[in-house]
């Protein structure tokens, strides 16, 4: 926005995404404001960048449909003043129509074929680096794969169950909307579950018990998604896997083609609530358009699990200096002893 900013005219100012404009208005800002200043990033004296997420009526309005693509122009920006010296338009104090919204293409991804197995190392460089391949039209570098629990009743062991009753709880929170396309799982149970919207009676044969979100949530925050402080502490039970930058390993989002490349990368020890967590359970993998969204896509299942060749080294530690090396110190204390007895005679 225009205009000489400093805290006090700032402080208080919310900008959000509004159907039309008559729904500019107080209604528009209930509850806290989820727009956010980016100081860092702004000229004070000339102008002040907001970053502003996208509401999920907006996302539904910008999704390519089957038969072409298409924009709903009629959204437009809402701003509320800081102050009530601000000037009013329409006759709401402190509101403002900022203008019209065009949205870029919503992206399309491919829902994936096989379980992406992530290896994480303890012993030694701790951390996981896995590279994420997703079949993607219209991904940008500000999209985001993340791998993020599931949290199924305690009873429920089978993993394939796990996946099944997290594909149905996505299903019902539109967590798979029509931009994730199920070519590679046609006539199969997860096509099924999601065309019955995660219905009950798609769930024939299955004995866990339903989830009561879809796992593809992501709680809001200053940082959004980015919020590597948080993931740094383990304070988010997920694995935040960012776009490859050109001339990397893999494809990145900027090439031709159709595959998106993500990096999930950390130098971090996982703590032992998230060990317990993501061994020997399924976890899902969700698409983020943006680090700001707070509801993500299921496009595809993780295997969070140790890393074999870490666990060789551990092994390989433990077997030396617990086994090899006691053996050969005992057996060098038997020849001296030997020595020693034959020395005497």
């Amino acid at each position: 926005l225009p205009g000489q900013w400093r805290d006090e005219n700032a402080t208080g100012a919310c900008i959000a995404i509004v159907p039309r404009r008559a729904a500019c208005g107080p209604a528009a800002f209930r509850g806290p404001c989820k727009s956010r200043a980016m100081w860092a990033n702004s000229d004070p004296d000339r102008f002040l960048r907001f970053a502003v997420p996208r509401p999920p009526f907006s996302m539904a309005a910008a999704a390519p449909s089957r038969h072409g693509a298409g924009v709903d122009e009629s959204h437009v920006l809402c701003f509320r003043a800081a102050g009530p010296s601000t000037p009013t338009q329409d006759g709401r104090p402190g509101m403002s129509v900022l203008g019209p919204l065009r949205y870029f293409p919503q992206p399309a991804v491919q829902f994936m074929r096989s379980v992406t197995r992530v290896g994480v190392r303890t012993f030694l460089n701790p951390g996981w680096r896995q590279v994420v391949e997703l079949e993607c039209t219209n991904c940008s570098d500000q999209s985001r794969i993340v791998v993020q629990p599931i949290l199924p009743d305690a009873r429920c062991r089978d993993m394939a169950q796990q996946s099944l009753v997290a594909v149905a709880a996505a299903a019902r929170d539109g967590q798979v909307p029509e931009n994730v396309d199920l070519a590679h799982h046609r006539n199969s149970k997860v096509e099924e579950i999601i065309r019955n919207r995660g219905a009950q009676n798609a769930l024939s044969g299955v004995t866990c018990m339903p989830l009561e979100h879809g796992p593809c949530t992501q709680a809001p925050s200053s940082s959004g998604i980015d919020d590597i402080d948080a993931e740094a502490k383990g304070e988010v039970l997920s694995m935040v896997g960012r776009p490859l930058v050109a001339g990397s390993e893999g494809p990145s989002v900027a090439a031709p083609t159709t595959t998106a490349a993500f990096l999930l990368q950390s130098g971090r020890r996982l703590l032992a609530k998230e060990r317990q967590t993501f061994f020997h359970h399924r976890s899902a993998l969700c698409f983020y358009p943006t680090p700001s969204s707070t509801e993500g896509w299921l496009v595809g299942f993780a295997a969070v699990q140790m890393d074999g060749p870490d666990m060789q080294a551990f092994i390989g530690f433990v077997c030396f200096f617990g086994v090899a090396l006691p053996l050969i110190c005992l057996v060098s204390a038997l020849l001296h002893y030997n020595k020693y007895e034959q020395c005497k005679q």
